[in-house]
């Protein structure tokens, strides 16, 4: 029997690079983008939307925005569906490991894996918050987006771009979606304001303690599989995690019982192990200080938000258990290798100690 080419497979026995791919269809669609995220990344969802306003004249579908609005119609699977494989010109994946394994993000996993068989990936972009990506359907050699090495515009930018290409008309937002858009941003951020003001205070020492949770767990996990072990120990409003020669102590610090003016979740690293109680031996010295402040984005998961003037490098919002894996992580960092001598530098020695060079991370 003859060897049959390519194009006389059938799907079924076409490998996925081989699929043929039909171009988009023409004329007019629903949104121009649509955005797909974890809720833990709503906050930057809602600045790239915010960016892309200024760039494409058609609609930007992310769910929190129009959830008001679509609420009603009960048929999300379908809505999802519709949106992600066929109703928008080009759809967005802002990515973190975990993406695809959520109830909605399944879903919409599912409808561009989809459009990806029957129109190629151009219509799809990728952006990665922690320097992952989708599994193989997505090619290696695609353009892939980080917000480590483009701003917000810029990335709204190129987004634009492919939404140009895709048969979508850029420019500014027309004056009328924009006052109502801006309405809508007005009200939720009223309600958001409100659901602070009301329970933040109570939530505050609720996220701390499930940083503090997450940390016991951590330590005796790692204690587990590691020779040294990672300590932890805890009163009202603070614990300490040691681990080798270094230490860590994270506090909550709530001002005010009805505000949360001046509150806080303050994250230390010593460069010696540390004590809720007693005096050391010798006093430890800083390395690194992190101040987050609670935070309640609009998929109604709290968590927390980096101090800008003393939190650099972090991410713009962070859930309680990765504030606590970030943190044990950062300790593990700082203990891989032998302890550094805590003399002085010495007549001729130049440069940063290692104190300063961990201080500045």
């Amino acid at each position: 029997m003859r060897n049959r080419s390519p194009k006389e497979l059938d799907s079924s026995q076409r490998p996925i690079g081989m699929m043929p791919t039909e171009p988009p269809a023409s004329g007019p669609k629903e949104y121009d983008v649509a955005i797909s995220l974890m809720a833990e990344d709503e906050p930057f969802a809602a600045q790239l939307e915010s960016a892309l306003r200024a760039h494409v004249r058609g609609d930007v579908f992310l769910y929190s925005r129009q959830q008001e609005s679509i609420a009603a119609d009960g048929q999300l699977v379908e809505l999802f569906t519709r949106i992600f494989k066929i109703s928008a010109r080009v759809v967005v994946i802002v990515h973190r490991e975990g993406w695809g394994t959520t109830q909605y993000t399944a879903l919409e996993r599912d409808a561009i894996r989809g459009r990806r068989l029957r129109h190629g990936v151009r219509g799809i972009l990728v952006v990665s918050l922690d320097g992952t990506f989708p599994d193989a359907w997505y090619p290696e050699d695609e353009f892939r987006l980080s917000p480590s090495q483009f701003e917000i515009g810029q990335i709204a930018a190129i987004i634009a771009q492919r939404v140009h290409e895709e048969g979508g008309r850029l420019g500014p937002e027309p004056p009328l979606d924009k006052a109502a858009r801006l309405q809508r941003e007005r009200t939720r951020a009223s309600a958001l304001e409100a659901e602070l003001r009301d329970h933040g205070a109570h939530m505050l020492e609720e996220e701390s303690k499930r940083v503090f949770l997450a940390l016991r767990d951590s330590s005796g996990a790692i204690s587990e599989v590691s020779e040294d072990r990672m300590t932890f120990a805890e009163d009202e409003r603070r614990c300490v995690v040691n681990h080798r020669w270094a230490g860590l102590k994270v506090t909550w610090v709530r001002q005010y019982s009805n505000s949360l003016d001046g509150s806080s979740l303050r994250l230390e690293f010593f460069d010696t192990p540390i004590h809720l109680t007693g005096t050391p031996i010798a006093p430890p010295r800083s390395i690194r200080r992190v101040c987050l402040h609670l935070a309640h984005p609009e998929h109604e998961v709290w968590g927390w938000t980096p101090d800008a003037a003393r939190s650099a490098g972090l991410p713009p919002f962070m859930t309680s258990s990765e504030v606590a894996d970030w943190a044990a992580s950062t300790l593990l960092d700082i203990t891989d290798g032998e302890r550094p001598s805590r003399r002085p530098p010495g007549p001729g020695r130049r440069g940063p100690s290692w104190v300063d060079e961990w201080r500045f991370r």
